[in-house]
């Protein structure tokens, strides 16, 4: 995006595109992270708990918020990690240079089937 944003600087900025694909994402995603928790925290008492529990919520939710955010971001970079290294496996297994060898497509279709019944 930042990249669209420089090529078109020469040529005459483009005010729409840049407040709609680059401003606007970035600011509707500050107000939910903002909004979000504070208006679950302020309707606990409607549904029941004390006002001090509410207290509480409100002094913890964003610090629990960001540890959320920040183990979704760590699972998901386990992921990406977890997925190159299967890759990175199979290949040194089946491939040598771009020659496919030991890999018998209708074993495995087989063996896949009869896991699956």
């Amino acid at each position: 995006r930042k990249e669209a944003v420089v090529s078109t600087q020469s040529t005459g900025m483009d005010v729409w595109f840049v407040t709609t694909k680059l401003v606007l994402p970035v600011v509707v995603t500050q107000l939910h992270l903002l909004c979000i928790p504070y208006t679950l925290c302020s309707a606990l008492p409607y549904l029941g708990f004390s006002d001090d529990f509410s207290h509480v919520c409100h002094r913890r939710i964003y610090p629990g918020t960001v540890v959320v955010l920040l183990g979704v971001l760590l699972l998901k970079l386990q992921l990406k990690q977890f997925k190159r290294l299967y890759i990175k496996i199979k290949n040194e297994k089946y491939l040598i240079g771009t020659r496919l060898v030991n890999f018998d497509a209708e074993q495995v279709r087989t063996a896949f089937t009869q896991t699956e019944t």
